[in-house]
């Protein structure tokens, strides 16, 4: 009956930390509205070798077995449940793209022996089964309870009746929106307690289930889809702000060039002019520095005496 898991990345033991509350009052457990629940899952610190006490993974999967144990001999046909803890069922679920259906018992609850006698059901083991990664928790208030502390993050105060709920991890959101850390991030599809008259009442209460996560997965995947396209629109309007930036600065540097060319020229022109300014100065000068010329008609020699 329990499904068979392979070892899996992260194998180390986890811990359910909330990043922000979900208030969900009784009055709504039975509708199929979408919850919105963040939830990230995180590696506690390693206990000293020196240490007896169990650590939180072996507490949970002891939990998990002990429960399993109890499952498997009231449950005939019933949904193959994740022999693990719920770190790796949530694993599951994102690797296979499926919603989680969550199981929390309460031993001693009056409408839980009715409710494990359809839960046990082939037709009900075979749809959970097929459509879900199916998970229970034992809602016992002790340390290391997984069932009890997912019972308390869902809102369930009251932990005399045993619950179900499923939960989703839709889409790439595990990836995309998670925690700073992209750790992954849960979503509360449906929560209810075990009052079902019958194994018809269950199944519709499934299909109500899948069908909300569905939507809640297509609406997912169009935001991906619109966020990813605003970031190419972003990106594409950056590149082409790039483009222009480059344009221009290869534009300035051609005017600085074509001024530099400007100024040079203009440098050269006026130096050649000072030049040749000089060289008429000093041409002038040696000019100006030779004696002067007799004039025309004046000599030493004296003029021939007149005719008598």
């Amino acid at each position: 009956m329990g499904r068979s898991t392979a070892a899996l990345p992260g194998d180390g033991g986890f811990e359910i930390h909330i990043l922000s509350s979900l208030l969900v009052y009784w009055k709504r457990l039975q509708s199929v509205e979408v919850f919105p629940l963040t939830m990230c899952l995180r590696q506690p610190a390693r206990s000293s070798a020196a240490s007896s006490r169990p650590t939180f993974e072996a507490r949970t999967r002891a939990d998990t077995k002990i429960l399993l144990k109890v499952l498997d001999e009231k449950l005939a046909d019933g949904p193959a449940f994740v022999r693990d803890n719920l770190a790796t069922a949530l694993t599951i679920a994102q690797l296979e793209k499926k919603p989680i259906f969550v199981y929390l018992h309460a031993p001693a609850g009056v409408s839980t022996p009715p409710f494990l006698k359809i839960l046990g059901s082939k037709e009900i083991g075979t749809f959970f089964s097929r459509d879900f990664v199916c998970w229970a928790g034992l809602l016992r208030d002790t340390r290391g309870s997984e069932g009890y502390e997912l019972a308390k993050e869902l809102g369930v105060r009251d932990i005399s009746e045993s619950i179900i709920a499923v939960l989703g991890m839709v889409g790439d959101e595990a990836q995309s929106a998670g925690s700073e850390n992209g750790v992954p991030v849960l979503r509360l599809v449906q929560l209810s307690r075990t009052r079902f008259p019958n194994a018809t009442g269950l199944m519709q209460w499934g299909v109500d289930a899948k069908d909300a996560w569905k939507r809640m997965r297509t609406e997912r995947e169009k935001e991906l889809s619109r966020a990813r396209l605003v970031k190419e629109q972003n990106s594409e309007y950056e590149r082409a702000l790039a483009e222009d930036e480059h344009k221009r600065k290869i534009e300035e540097e051609e005017e600085r060039e074509e001024e530099r060319r400007k100024l040079d020229a203009a440098r050269k022109k006026k130096e050649c002019e000072d030049l040749r300014e000089k060289a008429r100065i000093e041409r002038q000068r040696l000019l100006d520095s030779l004696p002067a010329e007799p004039e025309p008609g004046s000599g030493t020699r004296n003029p021939l005496p007149e005719n008598p």
